[in-house]
């Protein structure tokens, strides 16, 4: 999050695709790249990895859990 006058401005792990955000499913798949790359993950067999996103006011927090698994699944979909 770049723009300082947003709400989630800050340590605030804002949802995927949020608004003024800087992640979403393309960022989500050069990392995965990257880490793959590194030997970090294993190709094959997926292991356990996590991303910290917050709700924003008046965000579901179920819709944004979907959301977060919605863009790892595609994201892994696309490496």
């Amino acid at each position: 999050m770049s723009n300082p006058e947003h709400p989630a401005y800050g340590d605030n792990h804002p949802r995927f695709g949020c608004e003024d955000g800087e992640n979403d499913v393309a960022e989500c798949v050069e990392f995965l790249g990257e880490l793959l790359e590194i030997g970090f993950l294993d190709p094959v067999k997926r292991p356990i990895l996590s991303f910290e996103v917050s709700p924003l006011e008046g965000e579901s927090p179920e819709i944004v859990i979907a959301n977060a698994k919605r863009v790892l699944d595609e994201a892994w979909a696309q490496v």
